[in-house]
C-alpha cells in the first residue's frame, strides 16, 4: 500500500507561494481597505452636513455656537443622522484609512476632527474667527494634510 499524502518539499512549496502571493498583494490590499475607510469618512461628514442643515432649517437655531464644543453640537443632530453615521463619528472624530503629509509620507489608520470652522479661512482671506455654526469640516492635523489620493482633508 502506497502512502497518499503530501511530501515535505511539497509542503513547502506550498507555503513558500502563497507567502510571495500575500507579499505581493498584502500592500495593495491594505491600500484598498484604507481607501474604502476614507470613502465612508467623506460620507459621514456629508450626512453630518445634511443633518445640520436640516436641524437648522427645522429648529432656527444653529447646532454649534462659536465657543461650543463639537461634540455636543454632533449630538444635536442625532435625530436626523442614521445610527451608521452615529457609530462613524467618535468624540468629534471620524475614522480614516490613512492619509499622507506635506512630504508625502503616509500613515494608515487613524481618526480625523471636526470642526465647525474653515480650516481654509487663511487661504480664502476669511475672518480667523468665521464660524457659521452650520457647516461642518474636517480638520486635519500637520501629518494629515492629504487623504491617500493626495487631495486636501480641509477642502472635502
Amino acid at each position: 500500500m502506497k502512502n497518499q499524502g503530501f511530501s515535505l518539499i511539497e509542503v513547502c512549496i506550498g507555503i513558500a507561494l502563497v507567502g510571495i502571493m500575500i507579499g505581493i498583494g498584502g500592500p495593495k490590499i491594505r491600500r484598498y481597505i484604507a481607501s474604502g475607510k476614507d470613502t465612508k469618512a467623506i460620507a459621514t461628514l456629508a450626512s453630518l452636513r445634511n443633518a445640520s442643515e436640516l436641524y437648522y432649517c427645522e429648529t432656527g437655531n444653529l447646532p454649534f455656537e462659536k465657543d461650543g464644543d463639537i461634540q455636543t453640537s454632533i449630538e444635536k443632530l442625532h435625530n436626523y443622522l442614521d445610527n451608521k453615521t452615529i457609530k462613524n463619528i467618535q468624540d468629534g472624530k471620524i475614522e480614516i484609512g490613512g492619509s499622507k503629509d506635506i512630504n508625502g509620507n503616509i500613515t494608515y489608520g487613524g481618526t480625523i476632527p471636526l470642526t465647525f470652522t474653515n480650516p481654509n479661512k487663511e487661504e480664502n482671506n476669511q475672518n480667523s474667527d468665521m464660524v457659521d455654526g452650520v457647516y461642518i469640516w474636517f480638520n486635519p492635523n500637520s501629518n494629515q494634510q492629504f487623504d491617500l489620493k493626495g487631495n486636501k482633508w480641509s477642502e472635502y
